[in-house]
């Protein structure tokens, strides 16, 4: 089949270079009367020299009638080239047949700006051509892939205005080879419906795709009989020419149907894409699509339906048809882009980053020889100066300019591997971990003391969703995980007899397992396999071989963040951690397994933390509590001192070992009810959670389970103290902190409102205000935790009042949380407004009642009491951001803080912009 568009396309540039010269004349419609009428007419021209005249009707024209202007377009098609045509014309009344004849075009005839235009669009369709190829070479079993192919084939062999000699050429081929040409013909007459059939089925068949694809066949297969049927008549010796091409109405009207139903369909497939790099995939697609068709459509519609055909000149005399030919280019780069690449970029990150690299590259080589560049110019301006006047008026400029080219030039190659290092992190950061990794090894005696140091190492340095290492101890029959980073990450065991562990320990190398990726092996898995890789993520499988041949361990990573693909040098550094690994797990570094970390003792009185087999704390003498806890989780994170407990559970001061930070651990509570399904929630909660980076946000690092009912997580070590304490120690708060300290949290919960994520328990005390320079920057804590261990509760657990189990703090929830609804971001900005009250009633010198004694209540409740009076924008914004029909708020954190902005404002309360400056 491919070889059939190729053998079009073939013939299309056959008929573009061995043509003839131009026969001369203009032909436009004749009014009331069959045939075409002469409107122009070349001097010196073959139209001429046969006796032509402007005014003439052609009747016929080489033995085939021409019935009207709707088939002006495909006259070209059945010039000969060095033979006499019988051209039938009618002139004042009478029949006569005049001969034209036409001779091979000139040299000079390629010099013309119309034939460079032909050149650039006909350039273009090859590249397009190249692209289709090499995504069937590609993706030979892929049905998205070649449905995308089909299209790009389309595009290849589509003409604008048929070559001259098309048909006539046509006649010549044998039957056989003339009869696959009517594949790609028909093809590129259809253009619109196999557009609309490719987006239809991309990335993935849509719901009632097929139905779709089926209803773009058919109108097709209708609206294409009679356009085919008529332009066989005209290959192989009709005596008629009627309308064959793209531009007769009932295929332009369909193009015209199936181009703007394409963008809804794209639109609605996009909205039902959940996968983000599906998204990606299609917006590119979309958008390499519109770049291509929307700058020349335009210009080859008016063509078509001018209804006059120009035989001296032709379309390609449009300079803008050029720049249509180029942007043609965008619809198979993005194409190839999309269905080859199963990880990708959006376009505007792809052309931001490379910008960015070529400018700091350019800046860094180019420095030297501007500078040196400048100091020639200068020179010669001066040229008619004394060596002296110089020396004594410029000198200190060239020392200036010398000097900093020098040192230019000598940093040249520190600077280039710095750029390199900045936009190539991964690669540079991989290569460190080896090194970490191999000295590490050096010092290990098994394979699980270094395990979490490992999986810690990679997914810093390469940014995966997880890794994981999965092991096996003989007799046991499966592989089990024994470290995972984040720690809740676990894998299920994987049998040993699986056709994956079989592929791996044969390959002994990187398994891609993503189904439409270059390396990918997935095909060969079984179904259980496959289940297997995508219920938890997997990407790519790394497998450690011993010495002996045997596959002790595996190392699995999941998608990057970046959703970008591993590199082949990544994928060398994971095969070199590997077979490091393996000396460990393989026959020479087999030992005893290790025992379980000791478990932990606590002072209750300092906090600090011990090891099981110490009994007194060394810092007060006093004796130490057991817990039920490791002294460090996830073989990782050392536990050293209790900095805080609340109603949720502990957060502790915590050392990770794998990255050599000091961190802060939030343990939940051992008596928290843990209900069916808890820890699956919170790990959902928690991946999300770690997944919000703001400078508001707490950062978190890891979370994990302890024994499969106690979760914790791992976030960045902060100091400062709560809002709470802030507000308890200073009263009021200065107005410049309280307005920088709102407007930080109102960012914070707007990122994760963006995101989806509700926080459910906003709170004095989960803001935290960090120590710095000046005014401390606000964070949020505890986002989405609150959320997966309060859904985890059935209906008798959360009506009791049991002390220290978080189900949200009643003074500062929303009526609708109160009254059993669903929390929602109107929810958050009910807590936002309780909050800015609480900071702001003291500033203001209102009474303030309880916090419990107002929000809670279900009753009708004027939120904007006690501000009456010297506050009424205040009272008013208060009334409105606490009204109990939760679509009176203010409609995003944004707006709630530009709103309580103004309201500030226009009281007088104090001066904004002077408070900011200060």
């Amino acid at each position: 089949m491919a070889g059939a568009f190729c053998a079009y396309f073939g013939l299309l540039i056959y008929c573009d270079f061995v043509r003839p010269e131009n026969p001369g004349f203009t032909a436009e419609q004749a009014e009331d009367a069959p045939g075409v009428l002469v409107s122009r007419v070349s001097a010196d021209s073959p139209a001429e020299r046969a006796g032509l005249r402007v005014g003439d009707r052609i009747i016929a024209f080489n033995h085939v009638r021409i019935p009207g202007a709707e088939s002006l377009m495909w006259l070209s098609t059945i010039l000969d080239l060095g033979v006499a045509m019988p051209v039938v014309v009618e002139r004042a009344g009478t029949v006569a047949t005049l001969v034209l004849r036409l001779e091979p075009a000139s040299l000079d005839h390629w010099r013309a700006p119309t034939r460079i235009i032909l050149l650039i669009s006909r350039g273009a369709q090859l590249v397009t051509l190249l692209a289709a190829l090499f995504v069937i070479w590609r993706r030979p079993r892929d049905v998205t892939a070649l449905t995308g192919a089909w299209f790009l084939l389309t595009c290849a062999t589509f003409t604008i205005a048929p070559p001259m000699r098309l048909a006539s050429v046509w006649q010549e081929w044998p039957l056989p080879l003339g009869a696959l040409l009517w594949i790609p013909h028909a093809s590129s007459l259809a253009i619109g419906p196999v557009l609309l059939t490719f987006v239809a089925g991309f990335p993935r068949r849509m719901r009632y795709g097929g139905y779709v694809q089926a209803v773009a066949c058919a109108l097709a297969a209708a609206t294409l009989a009679v356009p085919l049927y008529n332009f066989g008549h005209v290959v192989y010796g009709g005596d008629i020419l009627r309308a064959t091409g793209p531009g007769s109405n009932p295929l332009f009207a369909l193009t015209l149907a199936c181009i703007a139903a394409s963008v809804p369909i794209a639109v609605w497939n996009y909205r039902r894409i959940e996968d983000l790099n599906e998204r990606r995939r299609l917006r590119i697609v979309v958008a390499g699509i519109a770049t291509a068709v929307l700058p020349g459509f335009p210009l080859v519609a008016f063509y078509w339906i001018a209804g006059r055909v120009d035989l001296q000149t032709s379309i390609f005399q449009s300079p803008a048809l050029a720049f249509a030919a180029v942007a043609l280019l965008a619809a198979p780069l993005s194409i190839t882009y999309a269905v080859l690449r199963h990880r990708l970029f959006d376009v505007s990150f792809i052309i931001r980053q490379w910008l960015q690299y070529a400018v700091a590259r350019w800046v860094a080589i180019s420095v030297a020889p501007v500078l040196g560049a400048v100091l020639a110019i200068d020179l010669l301006r001066h040229r008619t100066q004394t060596v002296e006047a110089i020396i004594e008026r410029r000198g200190m400029l060239y020392i200036l300019l010398s000097a900093t080219a020098i040192t230019a030039y000598v940093s040249r190659n520190r600077w280039l591997d710095a750029i390199d290092r900045r936009f190539f992190r991964e690669r540079h950061d991989g290569f460190a971990v080896l090194r970490e990794v191999a000295q590490h090894l050096r010092r290990s005696n098994t394979l699980e003391q270094v395990a979490p140091l490992v999986v810690a190492k990679i997914e810093a340095a390469m940014h995966p969703q997880f890794a994981v290492l999965l092991a096996r101890q003989d007799p046991m029959p499966v592989y089990r995980t024994i470290a995972a980073a984040p720690a809740a990450h676990a894998l299920p065991d994987l049998h040993a007899d699986s056709k994956l562990i079989a592929l791996a320990r044969v390959l002994d190398e990187p398994i891609d397992t993503s189904l439409d990726a270059d390396r990918s092996e997935a095909r060969h898995f079984t179904d259980a396999d496959l289940d297997y890789v995508a219920s938890g993520g997997i990407e790519l499988i790394v497998p450690a071989t011993a010495s002996d041949g045997t596959l002790p361990a595996l190392l699995v990573l999941g998608v990057k963040r970046s959703e970008e693909p591993f590199s082949g040098e990544e994928r060398d550094i994971l095969v070199t951690i590997a077979g490091n690994l393996a000396l460990l797990a393989g026959p020479a570094g087999r030992s005893s397994p290790q025992p379980e970390t000791p478990a932990l003792n606590e002072c209750a009185t300092c906090g600090h933390c011990f090891d099981r087999d110490t009994h007194v704390c060394a810092h007060d003498g006093q004796v130490l509590s057991q817990r039920g806890l490791p002294r460090t989780l996830a073989g990782r994170y050392r536990l050293d001192r209790r900095l805080a407990a609340g109603g949720m559970g502990t957060v502790y001061e915590a050392y990770d070992t794998a990255l050599d930070r000091q961190v802060a651990a939030k343990v939940i509570r051992e008596d928290l009810p843990v209900a069916e399904g808890v820890v699956g929630r919170f790990v959902a909660e928690a991946r999300s959670a770690a997944r919000l980076v703001h400078p508001n946000v707490v950062t978190v690092y890891d979370f994990g389970v302890v024994d499969g009912r106690q979760p914790f997580l791992v976030m960045e070590r902060l100091r400062g103290r709560t809002l709470r304490q802030e507000l308890e120690d200073t009263n009021p708060m200065p107005p410049e902190v309280t307005m920088s300290v709102l407007a930080g949290v109102c960012a914070a919960v707007d990122a994760a409102h963006r995101v989806r994520l509700v926080h459910r328990d906003l709170k004095p005390e989960n803001i935290f205000l960090v120590e710095g320079k000046g005014i401390p920057t606000p964070k949020v804590l505890d986002f989405g935790v609150a959320k997966a261990l309060m859904t985890s509760m059935d209906a008798t657990t959360r009506s009791e009042t049991r002390p220290g189990v978080l189900l949200g703090t009643p003074e500062y929830m929303a009526p609708e949380q109160l009254r059993g609804e669903p929390a929602s971001t109107a929810s958050d900005l009910w807590s936002l407004a309780i909050i800015a009250r609480e900071m702001l009633e003291p500033l203001l010198r209102v009474d303030a009642a309880s916090p419990s004694a107002r929000p809670s209540r279900l009753t009708v409740w004027h939120a904007g009491e006690g501000f009456q009076g010297a506050w009424p924008h205040v009272a008013r914004f208060f009334d409105r951001a606490l009204a109990l029909d939760h679509s009176r708020r203010p409609p995003d954190p944004p707006a709630f803080f530009a709103e309580l902005e103004y309201a500030l404002r226009a009281d007088g309360v104090f001066d904004l912009r002077r408070d900011k400056a200060s």
